[in-house]
């Protein structure tokens, strides 16, 4: 069955990576380990918790699409979608970019009070 998140009290700042080919963890939802909610309500709970707006979207080469969203104090989601990633962790050689490298950053540039 699926849970929801508790709402947080404050606006926090969240990164995600998602392949569509996920066999694991379905990007639409569901999967054979556990009944997920899709992609897009996950993105959709943390815009609505930090109020964010709509989203910049651009392209990191063929293969990998990026969501980001700005909000309250500074937040930000930000969501990276792998048209041809599994249930694999991205990096340079397959996804044309350091999913390692980009939460790295990602952290540093939103430090949690």
């Amino acid at each position: 069955s699926q849970k929801e998140i508790p709402r947080p009290g404050n606006p926090i700042s969240v990164i995600i990576f998602h392949g569509k080919k996920d066999g694991t963890i379905h990007f639409n939802g569901g999967g054979p380990i556990l009944n997920a909610f899709p992609v897009s309500r996950s993105v959709a709970f943390w815009t609505k918790a930090d109020g964010c707006g709509e989203p910049q979207r651009h392209n990191i080469g063929s293969n990998t699409t990026v969501e980001d969203y700005h909000g309250k104090n500074n937040t930000e989601v930000v969501l990276y979608v792998f048209a041809n990633g599994g249930h694999v962790w991205p990096n340079r050689q397959n996804d044309g970019m350091s999913a390692t490298d980009k939460m790295w950053e990602f952290f540093v540039s939103h430090p949690k009070p």
